[in-house]
């Protein structure tokens, strides 16, 4: 099973280490897929600047496909953020860099795209004009925090596995946005609470599974992690298991994801790799 992720990579700048890590919804779904031993590739765009530079040979780490991804004059994706209490606080960013206008895609790199099994977008990728002519794979699209009920109901119809962060809400909140988003279209909605843990709602019934319990360096990218470990085998199951059974199946994948994001956060940054080249932009 190939998969791969269309939209954006950031270079997360920790002022208060000094340091630099790769990361973005987009791209850490590929980078962790191919950390769970799944085929993967990435499409997007990258600055041509040394954060750039710095991305890309982080990539070459994961033996990532860059193929279809593109390289635009100006700066790479990036964000400033902090740690406290072993928590990532953002600072601020660039809004995408030179991913800002949207990610533009061709024929060619639409055909790349269906060639997959699972695709994964998010709502930071700014690539949802292209959903309706992805044919072929399982979407993966996470909404983050960012949503509104209207870009929901706008794309439900696309996406396979729609994800939403939502440790913000209430339980009762977080039932009645799965059941807005399951009934708008999306075929199995997964919300990820964070130290809480995570709900995955099929129509049918809701499965929680609480949060492993794990010693936090730093929660950059676990709710990517989970995303990525949860959906890949789900649709894994499903396209490989002569009796699979959604209900029950579900909780195999949540436990799985859990364990991963466990992991994940005891690890600095999304993945490490991390370099000190934030010194050449103590400006920013």
């Amino acid at each position: 099973m190939k998969v791969v992720g269309v939209g954006d990579n950031v270079v997360d700048m920790y002022v208060d280490k000094g340091k630099m890590f790769l990361g973005g919804n987009a791209l850490n779904f590929s980078v962790f897929a191919s950390k769970l031993q799944y085929q993967s590739a990435f499409v997007g765009v990258f600055g041509n600047d040394p954060l750039a530079d710095y991305a890309r040979a982080v990539l070459k780490n994961f033996k990532i496909e860059l193929q279809h991804s593109k390289i635009i004059a100006g700066e790479n994706g990036y964000s400033r953020v902090t740690i406290k209490d072993g928590d990532r606080v953002f600072l601020d960013s660039n809004k995408g860099g030179v991913l800002s206008p949207g990610l533009k895609l061709n024929e060619n790199d639409i055909h790349y795209i269906n060639q997959f099994s699972v695709a994964h977008f998010n709502i930071n990728g700014l690539a949802d004009s292209y959903l309706s002519r992805i044919r072929g794979p399982k979407i993966i699209y996470d909404f983050s925090d960012l949503y509104t009920i209207e870009k929901v109901k706008q794309l439900a119809p696309f996406i396979d596995l729609g994800c939403f962060s939502v440790s913000h809400l209430s339980r009762h909140e977080i039932v009645d946005l799965c059941k807005m988003g399951y009934s708008a279209g999306i075929k199995l909605v997964l919300c990820t609470m964070g130290s809480k843990g995570a709900v995955a709602y099929s129509g049918n019934q809701f499965t929680w599974q609480p949060a492993l319990a794990s010693t936090a360096v730093d929660t950059m990218g676990a709710g990517d992690a989970f995303i990525t470990a949860f959906g890949i085998n789900t649709f894994h199951l499903q396209m490989t298991k002569e009796n699979y059974q959604l209900e029950s199946d579900l909780k195999e994948s949540l436990v799985l994801a859990s364990k991963f994001a466990a992991q994940q956060i005891k690890i600095p940054g999304s993945f490490d790799y991390g370099t000190d080249l934030l010194k050449k932009y103590s400006t920013l």
